[in-house]
C-alpha cells in the first residue's frame, strides 16, 4: 500500500522483504483507499510495512475520514515517522487520540503508535 498507484520491484529477504520504486517493476501497488472503496465499514487498520507506513496512511485518507477506524502502526523505521503520522491522522480527523508504545533500544524512538476516537468517554 502506498500513497499513489505505481509499479515496484520487490526484493525477497525472507521476513525482511523490501520494496523498491522503479519505472518498470513486477508488483502493482495501490492505495488503501482504492482497495477498500467499495467495501463495507473498516474498523481497524494494523500495519508494519518496513518504512512504507507514512505513504500507506497518505493513501488511506478517504478511508480514515469515512470510517474513523482504530489504527495500530509501527513508527520506528524513519527518523520522524511518528510525528508525521500524527500530523496526517489529526489533519484528516482532528478527534483522534494517540498513544506511543515501546522504545527501540538502538534509537530511542517509539515502536508503535495507536490511534482511536473516544466513544462515550469522560475524557472527550
Amino acid at each position: 500500500m502506498g500513497e499513489r498507484e505505481l509499479t515496484v520491484d520487490m526484493k525477497d529477504n525472507s521476513i525482511a522483504s523490501q520494496v523498491f520504486e522503479k519505472k518498470i517493476g513486477k508488483i502493482s501497488m495501490i492505495t488503501l483507499d482504492n482497495l477498500l472503496k467499495d467495501k463495507g465499514p473498516v474498523s481497524y487498520i494494523k500495519a508494519d510495512l518496513e518504512g512504507w507506513e507514512v505513504p500507506m496512511l497518505k493513501g488511506a485518507e478517504k478511508t480514515i475520514k469515512k470510517f474513523k477506524p482504530k489504527i495500530s502502526i509501527t513508527c520506528y523505521h524513519e527518523p520522524n515517522d511518528y510525528l508525521e503520522m500524527v500530523e496526517i491522522i489529526k489533519k484528516a480527523v482532528p478527534e483522534y487520540n494517540y498513544c506511543l508504545k515501546g522504545i527501540t533500544q538502538f534509537s530511542g524512538k517509539p515502536v508503535m503508535i495507536h490511534f482511536w476516537i473516544p466513544e462515550n468517554s469522560i475524557f472527550q
